[in-house]
């Protein structure tokens, strides 16, 4: 297998395992330099590096600066040259120049491109309304875990991952994560409890307002440690658009779920 399938193998790995990296790609080069033009490497989340773009005169550069393109979530042009070579054309003002210190004193372009996770939509349950949010979600590029009986989970076709159990601490959820309690009456309580206590950003709950407030007792008879966790659930899920069918009450969950991250997103600029 040649280095340039590994590198592709990875970066599918990488992007079914829903984590985030940076691809780095030698686009010129000039003078003596070990690299070659269109070969690329991966820097991963822990900063290590998977692939040859030239000797250790370049890729202190290309790992900091990769680092800070998965951070920002921008790609980034950059240069690594000698001292005496520290200068742009015009139209490459936008790249950042990084000093070489290279006794072959070759110059190496690389283009930093970051790859954010796949989010993960986590759906409890197999309903119409929960094949119709799965829909949506594979078509906003979400990664979906469907949690099911296994005797429901033929009923909702075309998830990413299948499981029976809310083992949301043993898949690592984390804030990029959204959960929605699509049950309807089948083990209500423990995916609200499971959901309750997860780290998901995003936690909904597909109900009525009665059912909410029955739930909501169950839950806080047994601890009142719950109660300032369900100000950060959804419930009942979804914007008010007047939905009736289940493709409509899932647009409206997937509308609020979008909506939910873009305001995060905003609040931490």
């Amino acid at each position: 297998m040649t280095t340039t399938q590994k590198i592709l193998n990875l970066i599918e790995q990488l992007r079914q395992q829903s984590k985030s990296f940076c691809i780095a790609t030698v686009i010129n080069i000039s003078g003596s330099t070990a690299a070659v033009v269109g070969t690329k490497a991966v820097i991963t989340e822990d900063g290590e590096m998977h692939g040859f773009i030239g000797g250790g005169c370049v890729t202190g550069a290309v790992k900091r600066n990769a680092l800070e393109c998965l951070e920002s979530g921008t790609p980034k042009l950059i240069r690594v040259a000698p001292k005496d070579k520290q200068s742009l054309d015009d139209e490459l003002s936008d790249m950042q120049l990084f000093v070489s210190h290279c006794a072959s004193g070759g110059t190496t372009d690389f283009f930093l491109e970051p790859m954010s996770a796949r989010q993960r939509l986590f759906i409890c349950g197999a309903s119409p309304i929960a094949q119709s949010l799965l829909n949506f979600a594979k078509d906003l590029g979400r990664r979906v875990v469907v949690i099911a009986a296994q005797d429901d989970q033929a009923k909702i076709v075309g998830a990413d991952e299948y499981y029976e159990d809310y083992e949301f601490d043993r898949w690592q959820v984390t804030a990029e994560d959204s959960i929605v309690i699509a049950t309807q009456g089948k083990q209500d309580l423990k995916a609200l409890l499971a959901t309750l206590h997860s780290s998901a950003g995003y936690k909904a709950m597909i109900c009525s307002t009665k059912k909410l407030v029955s739930l909501k007792q169950k839950v806080l008879a047994e601890t009142d440690d719950d109660k300032a966790l369900f100000s950060n659930l959804y419930a009942p899920a979804g914007l008010d658009i007047g939905a009736v069918s289940p493709e409509e009450i899932a647009l409206a969950i997937m509308s609020e779920m979008v909506a939910h991250y873009r305001k995060t997103a905003g609040d931490g600029a």
